[in-house]
């Protein structure tokens, strides 16, 4: 129960963490904002 759990979080932040990437650079790819920090 535990090990399977876990397996499934960890693919879950894996997963989480992707998205937010290609999130990030599509947005930076189609906004282009003037001011970056």
């Amino acid at each position: 129960m535990y090990m399977q759990k876990d397996e499934v979080v960890g693919k879950t932040l894996r997963a989480l963490s992707y998205i937010a990437v290609s999130f990030r650079i599509s947005l930076a790819g189609v906004v282009r904002p003037t001011n970056t920090t």
